[in-house]
């Protein structure tokens, strides 16, 4: 199944606590001011690029997931996490490895898009420990901000295409979404 890139969960605590769906880009205006704010071409050259990494990966990281449910249980029931957290880091190890073979054989698709393959291995590598290590409270997997934040403006719309949280001058140190994609 696929789902837009900026599906997310967020957490209402009125009237009871509860998990919803909702898009990281925000409401209908915000949605309307990101797209007018992309270059539509460069967006579809990227997104086509980080899904067919994702369809290619999705077993190892739906793997990962339910290893992390089970590292989640283990925790609570004040039983040692450390087999099944080994378990974590050796398919993180496999992730990276099909990764950096993907990113060889579309070496020239990446060079066209200004994005350098080691730094999405590196980041992916952040993304995995920062997975790997969370203990507990609400669990995702995303590359961490202040790892983010030292790559150009390319490797950053690979990673987190601009949402509302990020359109205008607050995104990628105060230059506008519109520089991602030109």
């Amino acid at each position: 199944m696929y789902t837009c890139h900026h599906l997310g969960t967020k957490l209402a605590r009125n009237p009871f606590p509860h998990w919803y769906a909702s898009c990281e880009i925000g409401d209908g205006a915000s949605r309307l001011r990101w797209v007018a704010s992309i270059d539509p071409v460069k967006l579809r050259r990227v997104t086509a690029l980080r899904e067919a990494m994702a369809d290619m990966n999705a077993s190892v990281i739906r793997q990962l997931w339910e290893l992390k449910g089970q590292q989640l249980r283990e925790l609570l029931n004040n039983e040692d996490p450390a087999p099944v957290t080994r378990q974590m880091e050796l398919l993180a190890g496999q992730f990276i490895d099909q990764t950096d073979g993907f990113l060889k054989e579309h070496a020239k698709q990446l060079a066209d898009l200004k994005l350098p393959g080691e730094a999405v291995v590196e980041l992916l590598n952040a993304s995995l420990e920062d997975f790997i290590t969370q203990k507990v409270g609400e669990v995702s997997w995303r590359v961490p901000d202040e790892a983010l934040s030292r790559y150009p403006d390319p490797v950053q719309l690979f990673f987190r295409p601009p949402s509302a949280g990020t359109t205008g001058a607050a995104f990628a140190g105060g230059r506008s979404p519109e520089s991602l994609t030109q």
